[in-house]
Parts: C-alpha cells; structure tokens; sequence
C-alpha cells in the first residue's frame, strides 16, 4: 500500500480546486455589485497558497523521480482516479443543491407562497 504524498487525497484536492476558484467566484461577485471589502485580496491569498501547494507537491514528485524512487505511471493514475473522485464528489453535491433548490421553489408555487427572497447565491 502506497500512502502517497500529503495534500494529495480528496480533501487536499478539494481544497485546492475550492481556493484556485476563489478568484473566479470574488471577481463574478464583484462584477454583480456584491462583493465586500478585501474578499478579493482573501481569494487571491488562498489562491496563491493552493499554487505553492501545487508546485511543492509537483517538485517533490519530481525530485522523488530523479532519485528512482516510487513509479510515476502509479502515482499518475492514483491522482487522476483520486481527482476523477473529487470532480464526482463536487458535481454531486452541485446537482444535489440544484434540485433541492428547484423542489423547494415548485413546493412553494403548489402550496401558494410567494418565493423568499435573498439567499447566498
């Protein structure tokens, strides 16, 4: 059994996806005219970590190859498997909120009540 690198699992992945597209989200917030004060800067800070993170992670494999050390194809295929996972895992959850969402707005136009307003998104 191969434990891997550290980060390298699907809570370090999600992790990692999440803070790369902090930006993306501020910068869309932001173009809405709901955006705060110094979220940007946050998103920008996570996103740069989640990078050193990255990079850190590909130069250690790297340097693990030069040594001869572990079997690149075998580490390749447990980070595309583990982030074929985190990829199923988020759209599951996206589609889940989704249809939530939308049973709750046809439950409330079946009962009568006008659609609350508001929400975080």
């Amino acid at each position: 059994m191969n434990a891997g690198l550290p980060g390298t699992g699907i809570g370090g992945l999600f992790y990692l996806f999440s803070a790369l597209f902090m930006p993306v989200r501020e910068l869309w917030r932001a173009s809405r005219g709901r955006g705060r004060a110094g979220d940007l800067r946050l998103a920008f800070r996570q996103s740069g970590m989640a990078v050193a993170i990255l990079f850190v992670a590909w130069l250690t494999s790297r340097a693990l190859t030069l040594a001869h050390i572990g079997n690149t194809a075998k580490e390749t295929n447990v980070l595309a498997i583990t982030f074929a996972t985190l990829v199923a895992v988020v759209v599951g959850v996206e589609v889940l909120s989704l249809s939530l969402r939308v049973a709750g707005r046809i439950a409330q136009q079946l009962s009568g009540q006008a659609p609350a307003s508001g929400g975080n998104r």
